[in-house]
């Protein structure tokens, strides 16, 4: 869950929900990401290699390349697609905090000549059993 204090989304307009579930496994990472707000509700669903090769995706109806490398205890997650817009690169580093119980994302949105950086932090939710 999104801890909105704690998150910057620069020129862009906040979302009221953000959310994202993260599975992982030594060479995987799956995420399932909703996003709602002012600009409506968006689910995204992507899955990636941790090597570093491009993987094949799409995304919001474009098809896009996504990386996933470590460096250090960082993943560094690089998005590449083209839309009506042109080409939109999306370059995140997560990184852990608070022990595990939190998740920072460090992003930097490239649309044409226009950069973006954002803070999204997410804090790790129980699961009911």
């Amino acid at each position: 869950m999104i801890d909105p204090a704690r998150s910057h989304f620069g020129p862009l307009q906040p979302p009221k929900v953000f959310e994202r579930t993260i599975k992982q496994t030594p060479n995987l990472m799956h995420s399932f990401t909703h996003q709602a707000g002012d600009y409506g509700d968006s689910h995204t669903n992507v899955q990636f290699t941790l090597d570093g090769k491009e993987n094949v995706i799409s995304l919001h109806g474009d098809e896009a390349r996504i990386t996933g490398k470590w460096m250090m205890s960082n993943l560094i997650v690089e998005t590449k697609r083209k839309n009506a817009e042109g080409d939109i690169v999306s370059t995140e580093t997560w990184s852990l905090e608070e022990g595990g119980k939190a998740l920072l994302i460090q992003a930097k949105l490239t649309r044409g000549k226009a950069l973006m950086p954002m803070t999204i932090f997410l804090v790790r939710q129980s699961t009911k059993q």
